[in-house]
């Protein structure tokens, strides 16, 4: 589950410790508002464990839910009545937790990123919210045109953004240095990668020979202004993927969007 930095995981009865019973006879806006969360579209989408963060004027808490063990895929959390911030992390591994925020620090391939999150008026004895999770990372696969007679070598191809944090609770990224090197995949012949969502801003995607004494690019590609031209979005719900094919010899690359929930593709050639 999420690496937590300086914040300690808590059970949820921490932040519903001031939430009591009542009785009908009592003033009932001193009662807790019971809160079912259906987790049924994260178990549809073969989503596995979920980490719960729940935060309002009490504090916040982080809790483990095994959604596969759930009755009807349903959890009951009781709060205290007031604004409230829900939000469900999947895939987070890679990731470090600092309050409401989960960092990634390009060291490692993150997980597959999915996260649902919702503000919850909680005024009344009951609410009940649809755990809808969304794509938060985007798949970058940079392929190099070959020589058949002349193959490349294994290039290191690393990539720098502007933004390593998500706010779960708002579903935005945070400003932030991010610097992430692919792997090579032997089978495809290219080079994959992984960041989290990014705000509009130079992406730069940077090759280097691994041979040579000193590290000194050779191509540093800035891909923004292409992406954005053509319609990539990172404000997105579920963030489209991204295909990248460099013809050194030609002086040229190629940028395919990947559509996420379509079939179609945007190609775009500088």
């Amino acid at each position: 589950m999420i690496s937590l930095g300086r914040l300690s995981r808590a059970a949820l009865f921490l932040i519903i410790a001031g939430a009591v019973s009542c009785s009908v006879k009592e003033d009932r806006s001193v009662c807790p508002c019971y809160v079912t969360l259906d987790f049924a579209p994260a178990v549809e989408a073969g989503l596995g464990d979920a980490s719960l963060l729940v935060g309002n004027r009490s504090g916040m808490a982080v809790e483990d839910v095994d959604i596969s063990s759930l009755v009807d895929g349903t959890l009951e959390v009781a709060v205290p009545r007031g604004r409230t911030g829900f939000s469900a992390v999947f895939g987070e591994e890679g990731y470090d937790l600092h309050g409401d925020t989960l960092h990634f620090d390009g060291t490692q391939t993150p997980g597959r990123l999915f996260v649902w999150s919702e503000y919850a008026p909680c005024d009344d004895d009951a609410y009940s919210c649809r755990v809808q999770p969304h794509k938060q990372f985007c798949d970058i696969e940079v392929v190099l045109v070959q020589d058949e007679q002349s193959p490349l070598p294994v290039y290191e191809v690393e990539l720098k953004a502007g933004c390593n944090a998500l706010s779960l609770f708002d579903l935005e990224a945070v400003d932030g240095n991010l610097s992430s090197s692919a792997v090579y995949d032997a089978a495809s012949l290219s080079y994959r990668l992984r960041i989290p969502r990014q705000k509009p801003g130079p992406l730069v995607l940077g090759l280097y020979d691994t041979s040579l004494p000193v590290r000194i690019p050779l191509m540093l590609l800035d891909i923004s202004r292409e992406l954005e031209t053509r319609g990539y979005d990172w404000g997105k719900p579920d963030l489209d993927d991204i295909r990248i094919v460099i013809d050194r010899q030609a002086v040229k690359f190629s940028v395919n969007i990947v559509g996420w929930t379509s079939e179609n593709s945007i190609h775009v050639e500088i």
